[in-house]
């Protein structure tokens, strides 16, 4: 009879369980200030990473936003200026995504594909969906990166590395800052091509050191030709990596900037409040940085805001955003308004895509005092 009873009551809450179902409502209004919120629940963003890709097969990229801050992923729609959020996309990600998220074709099949950070340095997704899926999914391509002699390709996880087809040559090419024996960037050439014929990921150059001629010193601090330490380019000595007192976290946005056809960089790095922008007097494959600016041509003077910038360019804007994974506390920020749109050919610094939602910052908690027919949510 105990048995009896026991199973009845276990099939009586597993049933009453099964009929409790939810569902995502974005079509609850919300006002703000006056005006209504386009994107009221979306969630919220703290620390943006901004890649675009083509998430459902409708054959126009989205925003894939990877928040390292709040360890989520979040995707919109954007067209014709109406901002649509797919709360469900983040499921059909990676869940190991970590650090960094870039999305690149590796292969050239016209899909792109996913870089993230990993314990060796830097994990590649193969993106293997089906001509008209409606969600994207991945295939495990590389656990990490390696260089022709079989051993890892390095990458500090608080880096966002440029991984592009540098050289032009069809593979992508990766460039990572050093964060063992000094503050610089360090290019991995891809050798795919030339060993196989086609485009991959599964083998690189051994790595080219102080690319771009320059170290990083400190926040507005940079070294040109020569180390911080005063020595030239090029020599390196066995303990040069005990002067390291902070391995940084760096990003990197390698675009022409200027328009003299070169690729520029502008990077920032996680104690600093501001972008560097060094104009490139050489190549795309080689270049050459002699001096560096806060402001950019057309543009004018980037945003100061704490800390640790990222950059990203969408359609005809930069995009600038936060990229810290710490508490916004400890630097006075303000996780709540930390993603600026600037129009390239020069304009006013717009906020983006965190006023069309509601986002009080990291620390508002929410709390609901009533019941379901009648009460208020405090926050």
């Amino acid at each position: 009879m105990i048995k009896y009873f026991t199973f009845l009551f276990l099939f009586t809450l597993s049933a009453s369980l099964a009929q409790t179902s939810f569902q995502f409502d974005q079509n609850i209004n919300l006002t703000q200030n006056g005006g209504n919120l386009e994107l009221p629940f979306a969630g919220g963003l703290n620390a943006a990473q901004i890649q675009t890709m083509d998430v459902n097969g409708d054959g126009e990229d989205e925003m894939v936003i990877w928040d390292i801050n709040a360890r989520q992923i979040s995707v919109f729609k954007i067209e014709n200026d109406v901002y649509t959020f797919f709360p469900e996309m983040a499921y059909y990600f990676p869940s190991d995504v970590n650090g960094f998220l870039v999305l690149a074709d590796f292969d050239g099949d016209g899909k792109k594909d996913l870089f993230t950070s990993s314990p060796f340095g830097i994990r590649a997704y193969k993106n293997v969906s089906p001509v008209g899926a409606t969600f994207p999914s991945w295939e495990l391509a590389q656990n990490f990166l390696r260089l022709d002699n079989n051993s890892n390709l390095q990458a500090n996880n608080l880096d966002i590395p440029l991984i592009l087809d540098v050289d032009g040559d069809g593979d992508l090419d990766i460039a990572t800052f050093n964060f063992a024996s000094g503050d610089f960037l360090e290019f991995y050439r891809n050798t795919s091509i030339e060993r196989k014929g086609f485009a991959d990921v599964d083998g690189f150059a051994f790595p080219e050191p102080r690319w771009g001629e320059f170290e990083f010193c400190s926040c507005g601090s940079f070294s040109f030709g020569v180390t911080c330490s005063g020595l030239p380019i090029g020599r390196i000595l066995d303990d040069e990596n005990q002067r390291i007192q902070h391995a940084g976290g760096h990003s990197i946005l390698y675009s022409d900037f200027n328009g003299d056809g070169i690729f520029d960089l502008l990077m920032g790095q996680d104690e600093c409040d501001v972008l560097y922008y060094l104009p490139n007097k050489g190549t795309n494959a080689t270049p050459i940085f002699d001096e560096f600016a806060t402001s950019l041509p057309n543009i004018g003077d980037l945003p100061e805001f704490p800390i640790f910038h990222a950059a990203q360019l969408w359609e005809n804007q930069l995009l600038i955003s936060t990229n810290s994974s710490a508490i916004a506390g400890i630097f006075r920020a303000d996780y709540a308004k930390n993603i600026f749109s600037i129009p390239l050919e020069g304009g006013n610094i717009q906020p983006f895509l965190q006023n069309r939602m509601l986002d009080l910052g990291e620390n508002t908690r929410p709390f609901f005092q009533g019941n379901k027919l009648n009460g208020s949510l405090l926050l």
